[in-house]
C-alpha cells in the first residue's frame, strides 16, 4: 500500500455510533443518557443493513447503474431519493422516518450489491486491477476530498489483501458475533493499510468501516469487469 505522509489512522472498532442514520428532528424520542442513544444508532445501522440488502433484491439494476456512477449529477441524486423513499415495503415502521445521507446510501448498497452478485460464486483475482485510490491519485484530490479518499485507500488495500474475509464481514449482521469474528480476521492487515505516522487523525466507526469496505470493494470488482469486458 502506499505510504502517505504526516497521517495517523484511529479506527474506532469498538464504537457503536453512525453518522447516516438519524431520525428526523435530532435525538429527539431517544432518551437523555448516552446508552439509549448508543442503543438507538445501533439499531438504525442494522435496520440501514436490512433495507439496503432489501432495496438491492427488489430493484437489482436500477441499484446497479445508480452506484455504478462514480459523479453523481442532480437527476441521480433525485432518482436515489425517489428511490429511498417509494422503498417503503424494505422500511421498518421505526425506521421510515429517517433521513439519508445519500454518499453512505450508496456506500451502503454498493457493499449489499457486491455481497448478491457472489452469493453463490467466488470471487475472482483482482490482481491486474490498477489501484482505485493510489498516492498519485491523492495529490489531484481537493482538500475537502482528501480524507474520504485516504479511507476509501485504506478500505480498498484492506480489501485486495483480504478479499474474501471482507466479504464473510459484509454479509455478517452489524453487531453480533460473527461480525466481531470477521473483524478480528481483517485486523492483521490493518497496520499494513494503516500507516502510523505523526500527524493528522482521521477516523471512523465500525458502522462507517463497513460502508467504505463495500464501495471500495464495489469499485474494485466494476474495475475488473470493465478489463474484462474491453479484452
Amino acid at each position: 500500500m502506499m505510504s502517505f505522509r504526516a497521517l495517523l489512522i484511529i479506527i474506532a472498532l469498538l464504537s457503536a455510533s453512525t453518522s447516516f442514520a438519524q431520525p428526523h428532528g435530532g435525538n429527539r424520542g431517544f432518551g437523555s443518557n448516552e446508552r439509549d442513544k448508543a442503543t438507538s444508532q445501533k439499531s438504525a445501522t442494522i435496520n440501514f443493513w436490512r433495507y439496503s440488502n432489501c432495496v438491492v433484491r427488489s430493484k437489482t439494476e436500477k441499484v446497479n447503474t445508480l452506484i455504478s456512477k462514480t459523479d453523481w449529477t442532480e437527476e441521480d441524486t433525485k432518482s436515489a431519493q425517489s428511490l429511498a423513499q417509494n422503498r417503503s415495503g424494505c422500511l421498518t415502521a421505526v425506521f421510515s422516518e429517517m433521513k439519508f445521507d445519500l454518499q453512505l446510501w450508496r456506500d451502503t448498497m454498493s457493499g449489499a450489491m457486491l455481497v448478491l452478485r457472489y452469493k453463490e460464486s467466488v470471487l475472482p483475482d483482482y490482481s491486474a486491477v490498477p489501484l482505485m485510490f493510489s498516492e498519485a491519485g491523492l495529490d489531484k484530490t481537493q482538500t475537502e476530498q482528501r480524507t474520504r479518499y485516504l479511507l476509501l485507500a485504506f478500505a480498498e488495500c484492506t480489501f485486495r489483501n483480504r478479499s474474501t474475509e471482507v466479504m464473510t464481514f459484509l454479509k455478517t449482521r452489524p453487531f453480533g458475533e460473527a461480525a466481531n469474528s470477521a473483524i478480528s480476521k481483517l485486523s492483521p492487515v490493518f497496520g499494513h493499510c494503516l500507516p502510523m505516522n505523526e500527524g493528522k487523525q482521521l477516523s471512523f466507526t465500525r458502522a462507517q468501516l463497513r460502508s467504505l469496505l463495500g464501495r471500495s470493494a464495489f469499485l474494485v470488482d466494476k474495475a475488473y469487469y470493465n478489463m474484462e469486458s474491453s479484452s
